[in-house]
């Protein structure tokens, strides 16, 4: 495959980009920019030139990530041998294991549910009380965030540090490693280690960093130990950087970069995704961060598109208004929210109107939540209580309600730690269903029809957090429950944490190709709301 080929469907700014040969080089790449196509390019024209692909490295984020590459790469290759494409932990997972041939001891790598098992298991055992109902309680990443900083959601699970203690206790009682532990231990590796550190350095003539703004300080540290003469190629957007609960942030980004001379620096910023009144935007609302690099994203696509900033009177009319416009709509649509538990209300609106969805996350099922399961419980003591006389499912939730319910739920989410939102939200779910279903039995099967999410699939509507959403695309994108203390997550926030969900915000506009509907409800279940801060942002641009 000659040069002129690779280059060919190139714009002049990817075409510069690609030709990129040796030293550092920081391309600044812009959502819907052509990111991929430029890296997997430069990848193929080293491949060719230099004849050696084995000594490319290729280094990404997620796995999906890594093997999209990898097969983007091997549609053009030439020859038999091919780049090194991972990701970071599993580049790391790789140093651990030589470095365990050499030394004869041997660590078993735990997943991601069997740490959270363990986690719950020892929570139990601390608390006395179980922690699969505190699903805003994430264990594995309360500890991966406290190995930073001492974050809110640290303080807010109780006896955490002595829970974390434990874990770690566990772990090196039993020889194991979770993910957080891969980097650390590759990195002391690599300082202790000089002659393995050689020998790894040695095998690459190029490094290539993708989505380089996910990357922690430590990783970023294991680069600079290997980086081969300078030869360090990173695509970044700093401006989506959004996983500070794993440690990344801008600032590390920048560090990085400013270690090193004469850093060639590259700019993407013509976005062919989305249309102009969207790009707009997110333009107009990323400039108020100030821990950033400077670009501008622009577009020249000609199709016109819509930004609509809409209110409600709660969040149940909320939630009628996104299944009845969903019907007015051609092309994909993404319904994004902040919180998982935003998930349910809409949820029970598309299988009320019997719209077909797809839910990209991981979502806890209804039968876990102790509030849900609480309510049935007390909705069957109504029925005995009356002789099996009741009038009507929605008299039921007033009754109950009223009864005591409400405060109970309060009080659990005080005990548990939970936020008032999550208490609004479970309220205004149960209202909704109530409303719509004649008997207990009818309900009970609705919430097993929610559960099965697998029977609603449908390729053309998905329901995601913005975190689950980043690197995909819809036609049109539904952002709900905009609202403070749900986005940003607390009135008062730091700077730095302000920063980070302006970010946040900015991923969840430019999923959007051709429509944006930003939605706010005035109430939740019985507590007024304030529009987020987004929202105001928006509105002083619209």
């Amino acid at each position: 495959m000659g040069n002129n080929h690779i280059l060919n469907n190139l714009s002049q700014a990817q075409r510069e980009i690609c030709m990129h040969d040796k030293g550092f080089a920081l391309v600044l790449a812009g959502p819907g920019s052509g990111k991929t196509t430029v890296t997997v390019s430069r990848i193929c024209r080293l491949a060719t030139i230099y004849k050696q692909p084995q000594r490319i490295l290729c280094q990404t984020f997620t796995v999906a990530a890594a093997r999209e590459m990898e097969n983007r790469y091997n549609i053009n290759a030439v020859g038999s041998t091919s780049p090194c494409f991972s990701t970071i932990h599993s580049f790391c997972y790789k140093i651990i294991r030589e470095h365990e041939r050499k030394t004869g001891i041997k660590n078993t790598v735990l997943t991601e549910n069997q740490a959270n098992a363990i986690l719950q298991n020892i929570y139990k055992q601390i608390n006395h009380q179980s922690a699969e109902n505190i699903i805003s309680f994430d264990l594995l990443s309360a500890i991966s965030r406290s190995r930073n900083q001492l974050d809110m959601l640290s303080l807010q699970i109780k006896n955490f540090r002595i829970i974390a203690d434990k874990y770690l206790e566990y772990k090196v009682k039993n020889n194991y490693i979770d993910y957080d532990d891969m980097i650390l231990i590759a990195k002391n590796v690599l300082i202790n280690n000089d002659k393995l550190r050689k020998s790894i350095c040695g095998r690459y003539d190029y490094i290539l960093l993708d989505e380089a703004q996910d990357m922690t300080e430590m990783q970023f540290d294991i680069i600079g130990l290997i980086a081969p003469h300078n030869n360090i190629f990173i695509v970044a957007d700093d401006d989506q950087s959004i996983y500070g609960f794993r440690g990344a942030a801008p600032k590390h980004l920048m560090r990085f970069v400013d270690k090193f001379d004469n850093v060639r620096r590259y700019y993407l910023e013509q976005n062919y995704r989305s249309c102009k009144e969207i790009v707009n935007l997110a333009c107009s609302v990323i400039k108020k961060n100030k821990e950033r690099y400077d670009k501008t994203l622009f577009t020249d696509n000609k199709h016109k598109g819509k930004v609509r900033i809409l209110s409600f009177k709660d969040s149940i009319a909320q939630t009628q208004y996104v299944c009845a416009d969903l019907s007015r709509q051609t092309g994909t649509c993404g319904i994004l929210y902040r919180n998982n538990s935003s998930v349910l209300l809409i949820k029970a609106g598309l299988n009320i109107n019997q719209i077909n969805y797809t839910v990209s996350d991981n979502t806890v099922k209804t039968y876990q939540i102790h509030l849900i399961n609480k309510y049935i419980e007390q909705v069957r003591t109504l029925y005995r209580n009356t002789g099996l006389v009741i009038p009507g499912m929605r008299r039921a939730f007033n009754i109950i309600t009223q009864n005591g319910f409400d405060k109970y739920a309060q009080e659990y989410c005080e005990k548990t730690g939970q936020r008032r939102r999550y208490k609004e939200q479970i309220m205004s779910f149960l209202q909704f269903i109530n409303s719509k279903c004649k008997s207990l039995e009818e309900i009970i099967r609705f919430l097993d029809l929610i559960d099965q999410n697998i029977e609603q699939a449908s390729d053309n509507l998905y329901l995601s957090t913005i975190h689950g959403a980043k690197g995909l695309e819809y036609d049109n994108v539904y952002l709900i429950d905009m609202v403070q203390e749900e986005f940003p997550g607390h009135n008062n926030v730091s700077p730095g944490q302000l920063e980070e969900e302006r970010r946040l915000f900015y991923v969840a506009i430019t999923r959007a190709r051709n429509n944006l509907t930003i939605c706010y409800p005035q109430r939740r279940y019985d507590t007024k709301q304030t529009p987020s801060i987004f929202v105001e942002e928006c509105r002083a641009i619209y």
